[in-house]
């Protein structure tokens, strides 16, 4: 499981970010924490969630290093 963080930010943001679902984070500002309810923000962190057991985390930063071999 992804460790969540929360970022002392006024600002309403969210990240995933991780090299396999074993590595990953997911971290909430308290300014997305602030304007959300409960039920959207469990959609926002399910959202995230997603990225990091789909692996798109790994995918883009692949996209970064265009010489590596794609199979």
């Amino acid at each position: 499981m992804p460790r969540l963080y929360l970022i002392d930010s006024d600002t309403s943001e969210r990240v995933a970010t991780g090299r396999s679902p074993h590595h990953a984070a997911v971290a909430v500002t308290r300014g997305i924490m602030r304007i959300c309810n409960r039920e959207e923000l469990k959609g926002v962190i399910g959202h995230e969630l997603s990225h990091v057991l789909n692996r798109d985390i790994l995918d883009q930063l692949d996209r970064r290093r265009p010489w590596r071999a794609r199979s």
